[in-house]
């Protein structure tokens, strides 16, 4: 887009040039520069739909940012809470909470794997 833009400044001093060249019939320089804006303005009008589309990504970009801000924020609150019922979880009895599972049937069905 820069480019576009230098490109475009180079192309307004060279008709700025031409312009004030004494050399040039004045009514060729007119209609010259006629065509020669017709043509900027369709470079202008490029480039201004180029920036409009950049502009729209940039806000789709962004609202998927805050999104992805909001989720990580969540995966926080999720572990902090997960990690405060595990230490609570190691401050019971450990034997009591593994108890269930060391019954006769069900340590027989896990040995086999």
């Amino acid at each position: 887009m820069l480019g576009d833009a230098e490109k475009s400044w180079s192309k307004v001093l060279i008709l700025l040039n031409e312009f004030t060249d004494q050399d040039i019939n004045a009514d060729e320089r007119a209609q010259e520069l006629r065509k020669r804006c017709f043509k900027l303005e369709g470079v202008s009008a490029g480039v201004e739909l180029e920036s409009l589309r950049l502009s729209d990504l940039t806000r789709l970009l962004s609202l998927q940012n805050q999104m992805l801000q909001e989720q990580l924020s969540q995966e926080r609150r999720n572990r902090k809470q997960l990690e405060r019922e595990f230490e609570k979880m190691g401050r019971e009895d450990f034997g009591r909470l593994v108890e269930p599972f060391l019954t006769k049937g069900m340590f027989q069905r896990h040995a086999k794997r």
